[in-house]
């Protein structure tokens, strides 16, 4: 099945506008969860993938905060929505470009077409049911990097059951906390190579 999928791509983080002090009208869990991410740890996070745009508002509070070098792209299957979030990210002053392909081809493609080798902050917000094959693409795919953070939103919902037990059952995840249906979460690939033995 092909999904449409509006990507929406900032590279670099080129600011048309600065609009001091806007706080977009995000539901209280995204906007304390932002506020608290985003101004103790952000400082390292410059290549963001978000999947799951919706109407811009993350999009939006990720590029206010990113270095200017810094790179979003961003993942939203609904054309309509896509659409609005568009409007949302020109308005507050940010050059983007975008394409429609499906998510697979997006991470398939960031390397190649958006010279995005490895990722430092990850976003899912989208199809639950799709969060763990999306997560091991990119595993296998080597995008995350060491440390990677990973904030996962709908984690209560049914679909996402096995994506939890992957998560919780891998080495290389480290849940870091949970509020609400937000969780944490960290990554640390661990190579499984043997000891060289003299």
């Amino acid at each position: 099945m092909c999904v449409f999928v509006r990507l929406v791509c900032v590279l670099p983080c080129d600011r048309l506008a600065s609009c001091p002090g806007f706080v977009p009208a995000l539901c209280p869990l995204l906007a304390g969860l932002g506020s608290t991410l985003f101004s103790t740890k952000w400082s390292h996070h410059s290549k963001v993938l978000e999947l799951g745009t919706f109407c811009g508002y993350s999009a939006v509070r990720i590029l206010r905060l990113l270095p200017t070098t810094g790179k979003l792209l961003t993942v939203e299957r609904d054309p309509h929505t896509a659409d609005v979030a568009e409007e949302m990210i020109l308005v507050a002053g940010f050059k983007h470009s975008q394409v429609d392909c499906t998510a697979q081809v997006a991470i398939a493609q960031l390397q190649s077409c958006y010279g995005i080798s490895s990722v430092d902050l990850l976003v899912m917000k989208h199809n639950v049911a799709d969060y763990l094959a999306d997560l091991q693409t990119l595993e296998n795919s080597r995008i995350l990097s060491y440390g990677c953070v990973l904030l996962v939103l709908k984690s209560h919902l049914p679909g996402a059951l096995q994506f939890l037990q992957y998560v919780h059952h891998n080495a290389s995840f480290k849940v870091v906390s949970q509020v609400m249906d937000v969780m944490e979460i960290h990554y640390f690939y661990l190579s499984h190579k043997r000891p060289l033995q003299s």
